[in-house]
């Protein structure tokens, strides 16, 4: 399995502190190991754990702020909205990704 880092702020927040937490409209509730991803280069093993379903809401998400790279929940859901070019999402699934190894 993969997971892609199209992100420069989530994929620079995974290599400096060792997780991330990011947003997906894929759903997998087991926890798996991956290779992470970015600009089509292995960065590192991950290990990605389902937090579960979340609305795009600034509320909920305030949680997790602190720990996907963003200053504010607000900038969180406008990168992910521009990441999955503007569909109509209304909930997304949080993931906590923690690196194993870099590459």
């Amino acid at each position: 399995m993969r997971i892609r880092f199209d992100s420069e702020r989530a994929r620079d927040y995974l290599l400096s502190h060792g997780y991330v937490y990011t947003l997906r409209t894929w759903y997998n509730p087991r926890q798996v190991t991956a290779t992470a991803i970015s600009g089509g280069k292995p960065i590192g093993l991950v290990s990605i754990y389902l937090i579960g379903a979340v609305p795009l809401d600034s509320e909920v998400l305030a949680k997790y702020v602190g720990g996907s790279g963003f200053s504010n929940a607000d900038e969180w859901v406008e990168e992910f909205m521009r990441l999955n070019k503007g569909r109509k999402i209304k909930n997304a699934y949080l993931y906590r990704v923690e690196l194993i190894k870099k590459r």
